[in-house]
Formats: structure tokens, C-alpha cells, sequence
């Protein structure tokens, strides 16, 4: 053991203070070493300031700690920390620190402080700080089940790994990655206020990226599958070239959410909004197969080519529309609870639905609606206007309980249903084919202006309300 009470001074080459070896000042202890060893139960402090200079500190097991600040340099060398502790009250330095090794360790302090180094490796371990946390690691950040909190945290990585880690701030969350971000098995980052990640390739997989205030995403490509949480309960910003969120994913917020996109996939997953919600697919496709797109406020789907929603929901309680050059909604739901409007160049709609509760519009070449496909608006006027065929055989069905307007190349009607609450006008440029149980049916006048009608075995009613 070695203690002193005063100042005390320790001068060396190489320094072991292993097993259980003790280093103590009541007052201030400044320490110059080559490798200082300090593992297995070491133990170095000191009442007042603590100033260390090593070429490498191996304290595996032991603790390095001051009751007010503590001043570590190490000369480009290693700090090895696995197991062990560093610890300060006050300030806290870390100086030219080329690798630090903190598995299972602890470096804390009630301050700020700052870790610059190549290389950190806190799987399993703790850095803690009751004010900022800046870290500044040039190749690879490694949190594995690991613990990285403070009420800031700004940090800068090439790579970060916090598979089943947690990287966490009481406040404000700066992280920029440039490489890839694994936040794989219930890895979490999050902010109670701001939180920001950028340009990194990520991996959510049954992780969670959760903001506060805010949360802004910048990044290359995101995989949220396996039931990924990306979740703010201010506004959500993301921005990426693809985005993934299948398989039970999930992409919400509380207040607006902007997603901005080359390529996104559901495949089971969900983008939910609690207020509005805009998807930019910048010209390119959008995959909602099984999936649920869905937004309590406004909805706004931009530059959106081909909309895949086979058994998928598109939904908004507010008046939304949908321009694009294919919409394949067979066994899907696209909805609106008040006005909602269709312009698509080729329309899939078998066993699907589509409708505005407030008023339904539909534009384009071609619509597929047989088979039980449905376009329908509850209290509004359903206007569909084809430059094309309209294929409504086999159960399907064109119901408005106010107006039902229809312009068409052609019409097949053969075992489906037109049917609207009042008036309802057919403008039929050749066909109109509504054999084998077809049914036009109105609550009022009836208009048909077709260049030939097929009715055998149909039937065509009409009163005057």
C-alpha cells in the first residue's frame, strides 16, 4: 500500500498495482508511468485531483477514481478497462487514448466528458454522465448489451454496434454514424427531447429508435423488420434510400411524420401516423403488401409510380389522394373518411376496396373490379371516369348512397352491381354488358347513354325518389 496525506507524487517506469494493491491520497495524487498496471481488485484514488500520464493502463478488475476530478493521459496507448472502474465526482479528462476496452467496465462521471479515441469497445459496460457525453471514436463504437447514458449525448462513429445495447439520453441524442448501425435485438437509442441519426446504414431489426420531441433519420438504407420500432412522440423526419419496415415493423408518431424515399416495403409491417403523415417516393414504387399505411391526420402520397397494396391499408381520416401509374389493390383497403381521389393509369381493385365515405373520384385507362372488388362512398358522390374498360363482373360492385356517375370505353356488368342512393348516370362509349344476374340499380333517375347494352338474364331499376 501506498498512501499519503498530503500531496502525493508517483514517478516510474512500468507500475504494478495488482491484487488488491492500494494507491491513496487524502490530497492530491499525480501519477507518470510507462504501463500501469491496476487489475484484480486494484485500487488508485484520491481525495482532491487525480492526474495520471501512462503509455497504457491495463486495470482489469481494479478502479482508478477521484472524489473530485480526474486527469487521464495515455499517450496514444490503450486504456484496458474491462471489469473495471473509472471514476469522478468533478471532471473528468481522457486524453489520447488511441483503443479503450471497457467490457463490463464503468467510466463515469457527474460531468461532462469527452472519449476520443480509435477504437471503444463497451460491451457490457457503462459510460455514464449526469451532464454531456461527447464521444468521438474514428473506426468502430461496439455497445453489445452495453450501457452508454447521460443528459446529452453527442457522439461520432464509423461503425456502431449496439446489438442489445442501449445508447440513451435525458435530453438531446446527436449521432452520426457513417458507416453501418446495428441496433439489432432490443438495441435501443433513444432521446427524451431531440433525437438525430445520421447518414448511416441501418439495422433495426427487433430494435427501437425512439425520439422525444423529435426524431430526424438520415440514412443510406434502414432495415426495421422483425418487429423494429421507429418511433417519435414529437415529429419524425426520415429520409433514406430504402426503407424496410416488414415482418411487424413499425415506423409511427405522435405529431407529423415525413418520410422522404427511393424504395419502401411493408410486407406486414405498418407506417402509422397519429397526426399527418407524407411519403415521398421521389418517382419510384411503393410496396404495402400486407402492410398498413394509415395517418389520424392528413395523408399525402407524392411522386408514388406503382402502389402495391395487395392485402395492405391505405388509410386517413381526412380527404386524401392517390396519382400514380399502377395501383394493384386486389384484396386491399384503400380508405378515406372523408373525400377520396384515385388517378391511376391501370387499376387492380379484385376483392379489394376502395372508398371515400365523403365522396370517392376515380380517373384512369383501365379498372379491374370483379370478384367482389368494391368501390364504394358511404354519404358522398362516386364519380368514375375511364378512358378504358370497366371490368365489374362476378360480385363486383359500384355503390354510392348519394350519386353514382360512370364514363367508360366499356362496361361489364355481368354478374355485378352499379347501385347509388339517387340519381346515377352510365356514359358507355361501346358496351355495356349487364347479363348473368348484373344489376344498375337507383334510388332515383336512371341515365344510360351506351352504344349497345346487353341486358339478358340483368336487371336495370330506377325510382324516382
Amino acid at each position: 500500500n501506498i498512501s499519503g496525506k498530503g500531496l502525493l507524487t508517483l514517478k516510474t517506469g512500468n507500475f504494478d498495482n495488482s491484487h488488491n494493491g492500494r494507491v491513496s491520497s487524502s490530497d492530491r495524487l499525480d501519477m507518470t508511468s510507462a504501463q500501469l498496471t491496476n487489475s484484480d481488485g486494484g485500487s488508485i484514488g484520491s481525495s482532491q485531483a487525480l492526474t495520471a500520464s501512462v503509455s497504457r493502463l491495463s486495470q482489469q478488475g481494479g478502479s482508478l477514481f477521484s472524489n473530485t476530478s480526474l486527469s487521464l493521459d495515455l499517450n496514444n496507448g490503450q486504456l484496458d478497462n474491462q471489469g473495471g472502474l473509472i471514476n469522478a465526482p468533478g471532471a473528468l479528462l481522457l486524453k489520447n487514448v488511441n483503443e479503450v476496452l471497457n467490457q463490463n467496465g464503468e467510466i463515469s462521471s457527474a460531468q461532462a466528458f469527452t472519449v476520443n479515441a480509435q477504437q471503444l469497445d463497451n460491451s457490457g459496460g457503462k459510460l455514464l454522465s449526469n451532464q454531456l457525453l461527447t464521444l468521438r471514436i474514428a473506426r468502430a463504437l461496439t455497445n453489445l448489451k452495453g450501457m452508454i447514458a447521460a443528459a446529452g449525448v453527442d457522439a461520432t462513429a464509423n461503425t456502431l454496434d449496439n446489438t442489445g445495447g442501449t445508447l440513451t439520453s435525458r435530453n438531446n441524442l446527436d449521432l452520426t454514424v457513417t458507416g453501418l448501425l446495428t441496433n439489432r435485438d432490443k438495441g435501443l437509442i433513444n432521446a427524451a427531447q431531440a433525437l438525430k441519426v445520421g447518414k448511416a446504414s441501418l439495422d433495426n431489426q427487433n430494435g427501437q429508435v425512439l425520439g422525444g420531441t423529435s426524431l430526424i433519420l438520415d440514412a443510406t438504407s434502414i432495415n426495421n423488420t422483425a418487429k423494429g420500432l421507429i418511433n417519435s412522440t414529437g415529429t419524425l423526419n426520415l429520409t433514406a434510400g430504402s426503407l424496410d419496415a416488414g415482418n411487424s415493423g413499425e415506423v409511427s408518431a405522435t405529431r407529423d411524420m415525413t418520410l422522404v424515399l427511393n424504395a419502401l416495403s411493408l410486407n406486414g409491417g405498418r407506417v402509422m401516423g397519429d397526426a399527418g403523415l407524407s411519403i415521398d417516393m421521389q418517382g419510384n414504387d411503393l410496396n404495402n403488401l400486407g402492410g398498413l399505411i394509415t395517418a389520424d391526420g392528413s395523408l399525402t402520397l407524392n411522386r408514388i409510380r406503382d402502389l402495391n397494396n395487395q392485402s395492405g391499408e391505405v388509410s386517413s381520416a381526412q380527404s386524401f389522394r392517390f396519382d400514380g401509374r399502377t395501383l394493384n389493390n386486389s384484396s386491399g383497403k384503400l380508405i378515406s373518411s372523408n373525400v377520396l381521389t384515385v388517378n391511376a393509369t391501370n387499376l387492380l381493385n379484385q376483392n379489394g376496396l376502395i372508398s371515400g365515405w365523403q365522396g370517392l373520384n376515380v380517373s384512369g385507362n383501365r379498372l379491374d373490379n370483379r370478384t367482389n372488388g368494391t368501390l364504394s362512398s358511404r354519404n358522398g358522390n362516386l364519380v368514375t371516369t375511364l378512358t378504358g374498360e370497366l371490368l365489374n363482373g362476378g360480385n363486383g360492385a359500384l355503390v354510392s348512397q348519394n350519386t353514382l356517375s360512370v364514363t367508360a370505353d366499356s362496361l361489364d356488368n355481368s354478374g355485378g352491381i352499379l347501385s347509388s342512393g339517387t340519381g346515377q348516370t352510365l356514359t358507355v362509349a361501346g358496351l355495356l354488358n349487364n347479363s348473368q344476374n348484373g344489376l344498375i340499380d337507383s334510388g332515383a333517375g336512371l341515365t344510360i347513354k351506351a352504344n349497345a347494352l346487353n341486358n339478358a338474364a340483368g336487371n336495370l331499376t330506377a325510382q324516382q325518389g
